[in-house]
C-alpha cells in the first residue's frame, strides 16, 4: 500500500495564524450523462443512484478532498469539515 505523509500549516500573521492562503474547491462534479439522466427520469433511489455514478467515475467528496490533501493543498481536518457539513444537509 502506498502511503503519504499529511501536514498542518503553522500559520503567520498574513495568514492570521491558520496555516492557510486563499480558497480552494473541494466538490463532487456529476455530468449529466446519457445513463445518469435515465436514472433520473426512471427514478432511480438516491443510494443505487449514488453507487452507479461513482461506477461511472465521478469523484465522490472524500475522496476529491484526500487527493488536494496528498497534493498539500489542504489538511485532513479542512476535508473532514466540509464532508461532515455535506452529510449533515
Amino acid at each position: 500500500a502506498a502511503s503519504w505523509t499529511c501536514f498542518q500549516g503553522i500559520g503567520c500573521a498574513k495568514c492570521a495564524h491558520t496555516g492557510f492562503r486563499g480558497r480552494t474547491a473541494v466538490l463532487e462534479f456529476l455530468e449529466a450523462t446519457p445513463p445518469v439522466r435515465q436514472m433520473i427520469i426512471d427514478g432511480t433511489g438516491a443510494i443505487a443512484f449514488r453507487r452507479k455514478v461513482i461506477e461511472l467515475g465521478m469523484e465522490p467528496l472524500i475522496a476529491a478532498g484526500l487527493r488536494k490533501v496528498k497534493g498539500g493543498i489542504t489538511t485532513v481536518g479542512e476535508v473532514a469539515g466540509v464532508c461532515a457539513a455535506e452529510e449533515a444537509q
